[in-house]
């Protein structure tokens, strides 16, 4: 029996085949629609969906990278900075522990100098402000933007 060379394949891939499947039984359009409905789970679970433009085109940007990487062996990762960009935009709370403990202190310091008292829930809200302030501008917590967060909260 005869077997298809790369030529064949790829004119079969061109006109429509999915040559993967042909050639292993495993359909790479069916993983792909796998990767897409994970992508699209994580896009809900983070509470990103008005972010779709923004992740459509980091995903083109990766798969653009990912194939000159291919060819040129070098990979020069905007698609992770322009991906994590757009993760910090989340409002879902994915805090680190040493970020939050530096928030709290922080917090604390400036209500005792200023000899303010907040409720747990208020302060609750200056550590989101915080936090988002800290995720959106890549910065690292600031007297100042604890005041901030603490007018914010009031």
């Amino acid at each position: 029996s005869a077997f298809p060379n790369a030529a064949v394949l790829a004119a079969w891939a061109a006109a429509g085949v999915d040559v993967s499947y042909v050639v292993s039984g495993d359909s790479s359009d069916l993983k792909g629609k796998a990767l897409w409905h994970i992508l699209q789970v994580i896009q809900d679970f983070l509470r990103l969906d008005t972010y779709g433009k923004e992740l459509g085109e980091a995903l083109q940007l990766a798969y653009d990278e990912v194939k000159a990487s291919w060819k040129s062996g070098i990979n020069d990762n905007k698609a992770d900075a322009t991906i994590l960009a757009l993760l910090r935009k989340s409002p879902v709370l994915v805090l680190d522990h040493g970020l939050f403990e530096d928030m709290l202190e922080k917090l604390e310091f400036v209500l005792e100098a200023k000899k303010l008292t907040l409720s747990s829930s208020r302060k609750a809200r200056a550590i989101m402000h915080l936090y988002k302030a800290v995720q959106t501008g890549g910065q690292r917590v600031e007297l100042q933007m604890v005041e901030t967060a603490i007018e914010a909260a009031l």
